[in-house]
């Protein structure tokens, strides 16, 4: 489960009053823009494309410093999609005989299959970034945005704080994890869909809680290519429900 507010969050303030000292820099040649995107998400970045497509000066501002691409590239469908891949290969390899070819000690390099992942989102965060924008004349803006009145964006990078300003602003976020009462991350036992695509060994268990892609990705590929035992549930005011998949096991984890 995820909240709003992932790939950055958006404050209003008022204007400095006059004669309110300010170490924000403006852009270069007072550059005024038709559209600030606040987000690099697949809502973000498509929304800047399609209005530089249709003539509009537009800028993206990104706050995540692993790059483009919001939670859906970063820490969502891409990277789990990288990993359902190697798990089902795996499991065509485990049953080749099936298919009328011999394949010994077929094993699971857990350390390779993470480094591709990260190598598959890496290449596709920079194309957004160096084909798509650069193709679209979008502007790249890196660091934390927050409005300053209806036409101005305040970017909060490394060398301090830049004044946009903008004509129009969409709000593309994105996400975040969701906490459960009493269930707290730790980033140990308990971890986040964020978390768990950075763990460095294989778990002995798993329990997924939630039903939408990252989850039902995340147990497929414990349950394919563990051989691990999965569980899924989804909370929808209704307490957690079990969810299961044909090619999981179907025993609960005690």
């Amino acid at each position: 489960m995820r909240v709003p507010g992932a790939s950055g969050s958006v404050a209003v303030r008022p204007p400095a009053r006059a004669g309110t000292a300010s170490r924000r820099e403006p852009l270069a040649n007072a550059e005024i823009f038709d559209v600030t995107v606040i987000g690099s998400g697949p809502g973000g970045y498509v929304a800047a494309i399609r209005a530089a497509q249709l003539g509009l000066k537009a800028a993206v501002v990104e706050r995540d410093p692993a790059g483009t691409g919001g939670t859906c590239l970063q820490r969502g469908c891409i990277p789990t999609k990288a990993l359902l891949h190697t798990a089902d290969l795996l499991e065509d390899m485990q049953r080749a005989k099936e298919f009328g070819i011999r394949a010994e000690g077929v094993e699971l390099d857990f350390e390779m299959a993470m480094t591709r992942k990260d190598r598959i989102v890496k290449r596709l965060s920079k194309g957004i970034e160096s084909y798509l924008f650069k193709k679209n004349k979008i502007t790249l803006l890196k660091g934390q945005g927050r409005l300053e009145g209806p036409k101005a964006v305040i970017v909060e990078g490394e060398a301090g704080e830049t004044k946009v300003q903008t004509k129009n602003v969409v709000l593309a976020t994105g996400s975040r994890p969701r906490g459960l009462p009493g269930i707290a991350p730790d980033g140990k036992v308990i971890l986040t869909s964020d978390e768990i695509l950075e763990i460095k060994e294989i778990p002995e268990s798993l329990i997924v809680i939630g039903a939408g892609a990252e989850p039902d990705h995340l147990d497929a590929v414990v349950g394919r290519a563990l051989d691990h035992d999965a569980r899924a549930g989804e909370q929808e005011g209704r307490g957690l429900e079990p969810l299961f998949h044909p090619k999981d096991h179907a025993r609960l984890i005690r």
